[in-house]
């Protein structure tokens, strides 16, 4: 990895030139056909829904009517595609529907089969896609749901209780390094567009020395495919945030309305930080960082915070609940921002130390991560 540091400019340059080659070799493919037949017990009449899971903001994008429990879909597609189904009876307000199960979508027949009030036992099998998608599953989803049941423990976790979030966010850790090494020994297996999809979709905190060997691992064809040219502007990014690399530069404003430039703290140690308010693990490392904050703020240090929230009244107080001193910028974008797809922010919380050049010298400090890395800066 140091190699490909030590020429950043270069390797960055010649990856945006094959993102921009890939995509026009992209749209060159035909569109190929596909049907989705469907079984569903415990439903006479009613509804499916599909939904493309891997948009930013995913929505319902077509639906297929349920006939004495049967239901049939066709449609075209270039590329594989991941979709969640849901479904409904008649009997059923529609806002009860629930997006609980996933499908690869690939050209040919794919058939499924559940109940209606378990599609997370949904079988689906006919196509290549959905072949290598079940295998994948197989391999991958047990860490998977170890990963979310993690996530989702920090949610209940009190603010003042450091060392059971601390002890959650190293099982989190641990559990994500093994999802990227289960991702990494399929997609070598497979070299598909399939493969493109699956690690593109299911590696969103994933940096330089994970993407790097996945994308390589791809054959030529599954590297112009969409979800690989997804891929090789994620690995551009990830190269461009990557330890020892000047970080990005932006300018946003705080709530009064000022514009505020990372290169405003050239000649400080800086953590920019990114979290929202509605961001339980994000909360949580409030206290971390400002117990870090109040003992070298005099020192050199500071922090900048990034907020990926929608509400100017929530962002607002967020910060005043948990008493953050330092400067609190957001274009109020969220997701849609153009710092989102600067730094590839997937999920949050996030950040990075800056060294007085603005480079970056660390990513995702956690817990007691940032003390300790600031103390061995000796300020």
């Amino acid at each position: 990895m140091s190699n490909h540091l030590k020429h950043i400019t270069a390797l960055l340059t010649a990856l945006l030139s094959i993102s921009a080659i890939s995509t026009i070799a992209q749209t060159t493919p035909l569109a190929g056909n596909f049907t989705i037949t469907g079984k569903l017990r415990g439903v006479d009449a009613g509804w499916v829904f599909f939904m493309d899971a891997v948009a930013p903001s995913p929505k319902p994008i077509d639906s297929a009517e349920i006939s004495k429990g049967e239901f049939e879909f066709k449609g075209q597609t270039a590329y594989p595609k991941l979709y969640y189904i849901a479904a409904t009876s008649k009997a059923r307000s529609i806002r009860y529907k629930v997006f609980s199960a996933m499908i690869m979508v690939d050209t040919g027949t794919l058939r499924v089969s559940a109940h209606i009030d378990s599609l997370t036992k949904l079988k689906a099998e006919g196509t290549v896609g959905q072949t290598e998608y079940n295998a994948y599953l197989n391999s991958v989803r047990p860490l998977q749901k170890r990963y979310s049941d993690l996530y989702g423990a920090t949610f209940k976790v009190k603010k003042s209780d450091k060392q059971r979030m601390a002890g959650l966010e190293k099982q989190q850790r641990q559990t994500l390094t093994q999802i990227e090494q289960a991702v990494l020994v399929h997609v070598k297996q497979y070299r598909s567009a399939t493969s493109a999809l699956l690690a593109f979709h299911h590696l969103p905190l994933a940096g330089v020395e994970v993407i790097e060997p996945i994308y390589n691992s791809l054959t030529e064809e599954a590297q112009q495919s969409f979800y690989g040219v997804k891929l090789s502007e994620k690995l551009a990014v990830s190269l461009a945030t990557a330890t020892g690399n000047v970080a990005p530069t932006f300018t946003l404003p705080t709530a009064a309305g000022a514009m505020i430039p990372l290169e405003s703290y050239r000649g400080k140690y800086v953590l920019i930080d990114f979290w929202a308010s509605w961001c339980g693990p994000c909360r949580a490392e409030n206290p971390n960082l400002l117990a870090a904050y109040q003992k070298f703020r005099d020192k050199g240090f500071d922090i900048l915070s990034i907020s990926m929230d929608k509400s100017r009244e929530q962002w607002l107080q967020a910060v005043k609940a948990d008493k953050l001193p330092w400067t609190q910028v957001s274009d109020l974008l969220a997701t849609k921002s153009p710092i989102s797809k600067l730094y590839g922010i997937k999920v949050i919380p996030l950040n990075y130390l800056l060294d007085k050049d603005g480079k970056i010298i660390a990513a995702n400090l956690r817990g007691g991560d940032l003390m300790k890395a600031l103390e061995r800066l000796k300020l």
